[in-house]
């Protein structure tokens, strides 16, 4: 008797992915003991369950958006998290990813099937796999919707779903399973966008589609070889390391090289393991080197020190003469430079985050690699001819499914080349250390700096200004505060839209940092107004300051139709009749509102 053959999409995919992984995983049944739980795994798998019983609930009044959120925590899946807080936060971004679905999809329907099991027959295997959903299309008995979710952030072009295989397994299998209905309409829901984009499937299309299906298995079954392949994927492979192309395993470069004619088997062998133990003898110091300097990167959580050991670590190991790293920053929403060594990228220069995301697509292991400048590299809109470099190597580091960074290496000297496969295995694990160490350390960037301004939140300015004045108490120092507030701000808004009000507090922002010191302490108190807290600074001193920064946003500022934009400022200074940061505050907040009294636009420091 034959056995059943059972084949899956995923099956399909993995084997087009890399065939090596495919035998691994399928065929030495290795995904017990490689596999890793991974947070987008679980988070995915939570987001499909809570859909499944919300549609469930046959009365629809009871589909209420907090009883979304109570399926939610019932069928939370938490496996992979590294902490509490990671997972805590997965939950929440669920949360709202769930709140998104409910505000933009029809929460009235009832699905004709939800996470619909199929195995049916194809030539002479069964097709099998899991659909999210089936909805029977309004005003018809016999035509079909599938509908598939998906949580990735990024989403594809509409010839890319147009041309999907996994939509074209499920049209299939929906037709095989249910040979009366017919799928009209095949979409993919996004989450992170609350959008969908639907594609079809014509009858012709799904013959030819079987046809297609049945080579592809005939191709699968006749492989002996299954060799691996490099991809886009690897990085992300559960079978890495031990992957013969590009893990440990793989053989070292010049192991097999033939030695002198005149040497006889014997010296030939000798000479091979010392080429050998030479060999792992440089991953070990190699392993040794990525610890030390994933240690180092992970102790500081200040990002301007942390970019520059990044960067010194990269280059290290590298042995590139040349580096700029690029980070995300969050209140711009762009990719920007943060530390250059001996390359000159502008300061204002920026790449967009779909643009770096393409381009990491393109890339093997994240990594594009290349001897001479070209075109066509997927980088080249960074990497252009004026900045002459040679040997290069682009890396990104990413981390929680995001690209927090770019890594540029140039002028490579060192043994290994660019394109070596083991330096990029060490510069994958350095990438994914610094990924989660720039995550930490912007996650306590966002909880001290208001992401719009750069400037202190207000909370943490009001602990920076207690410590000044403990500190000030004892030396008797002077401690100066200033208090400033956008006029007319609310009118801006109305009559221009938040977007411009955010522009004109970028802006205000500015204008403060750029006329007080490095030791002076700068924040957003709240909504529109400021706060600068001058260390070593009378009363005097600071009425100066904060006539400094009036006289620049009166200049600079403008709204988008050319109308001036001033603010109002009270300056206090410290004595010992203060008790505590409120009265300090409250002083300057007096002589602020006294500002905007008489006239706006002024300076009261009395």
């Amino acid at each position: 008797m034959t056995e059943k053959r059972y084949v899956s999409y995923s099956m399909l995919s993995i084997y087009d992915e890399c065939p090596q992984k495919y035998k691994f995983h399928y065929k030495e049944g290795l995904a017990k003991l490689y596999r890793q739980e991974k947070p987008h795994l679980s988070f995915g798998e939570s987001l499909h369950k809570a859909l499944e019983d919300f549609f469930k609930i046959k009365n629809i009044k009871d589909r209420t958006k907090d009883k979304l959120t109570d399926i939610l925590k019932m069928v939370w899946v938490g496996k992979g998290y590294l902490s509490q807080e990671e997972e805590q936060q997965h939950f929440h971004a669920a949360q709202h990813l769930l709140e998104i679905f409910y505000d933009t999809q029809d929460i009235t329907v009832t699905p004709f099937r939800l996470e619909e099991f199929f195995r049916v027959p194809v030539g002479d295997f069964f097709l099998t796999g899991r659909i999210d959903r089936i909805d029977i299309i309004p005003a018809t008995t016999d035509k079909v919707e599938i509908i598939d979710y998906k949580t990735g952030k990024f989403m594809p072009k509409q010839e890319d779903i147009d041309n999907d295989l996994q939509m074209s397994v499920y049209a299939l299998a929906a037709t095989k399973k249910f040979p009366r209905l017919y799928p009209e309409k095949i979409s993919v829901y996004f989450f992170q966008h609350g959008q969908k984009l639907t594609t079809k499937r014509t009858p012709r299309e799904l013959r030819a589609i079987e046809e297609d299906l049945i080579n592809k298995v005939a191709v699968i079954s006749s492989d002996s070889e299954f060799s691996a392949k490099e991809s886009q994927f690897c990085k992300f492979c559960d079978y890495l390391l031990i992957c013969p192309l590009m893990g440990l395993a793989a053989s070292p470069s010049g192991v097999k090289t033939k030695v002198e004619e005149h040497l006889d088997k014997k010296q030939q062998l000798e000479e091979e393991l010392k080429k050998t133990a030479e060999y792992y003898k440089a991953i070990t110091q190699d392993l040794y080197a990525i610890h030390n300097y994933s240690l180092n990167i992970s102790s500081t959580l200040d990002i301007k020190v942390l970019a520059q050991k990044v960067s010194d670590a990269f280059r290290e190991i590298s042995a590139a003469s040349r580096s700029a790293l690029f980070l995300w920053d969050e209140g711009e929403g762009k990719f920007i430079p943060l530390e250059c060594h001996k390359m000159e990228i502008a300061d204002n220069f920026y790449v967009e985050e779909q643009k770096v995301f393409d381009s990491v697509k393109k890339c093997n292991l994240g990594i594009c690699a290349c001897d001479s400048y070209s075109p066509d590299n997927p980088f080249s809109y960074i990497i252009d001819e004026s900045l002459k470099i040679k040997n290069y190597i682009v890396a990104s580091l990413m981390a929680k499914d995001k690209i927090f960074g770019l890594m540029i290496l140039a002028d490579i000297s060192g043994p290994l080349p660019p394109t070596n496969k083991h330096l990029h295995i060490l510069i994958m694990s350095l990438s994914d250390q610094s990924a989660i160490s720039i995550y930490n350390a912007l996650l306590y960037r966002y909880a001290i700096y208001d992401g719009l301004t750069k400037l202190f939140r207000g909370s943490h300015f009001q602990e920076r200004l207690k410590q000044e004045m403990t500190r000030v108490a004892r030396t008797g120092e002077k401690l100066t505060l200033i208090m400033a507030d956008i006029d007319n701000f609310k009118k801006i808004n109305d009559t221009f839209g938040h977007v411009e009000g955010d522009r004109i507090l970028r802006e205000v922002g500015r204008e403060i940092k750029s006329k007080i010191r490095a030791s002076d302490i700068a924040g957003r108190y709240g909504g529109e107004e400021f706060t600068v807290l001058l260390t070593a600074t009378d009363r005097a001193g600071g009425v100066c300051v904060a006539e400094a920064i009036r006289k620049n946003i009166e200049t600079n500022i403008r709204t988008s139709d050319n109308g001036q934009v001033t603010a109002s400022f009270g300056v206090a200074e410290y004595n010992k009749e203060i008790r505590n940061p409120s009265d300090f505050i409250k002083m300057a907040d007096d002589r602020l509102y006294e500002a905007k009294r008489s006239g706006k636009n002024r300076v009261v420091g009395l």
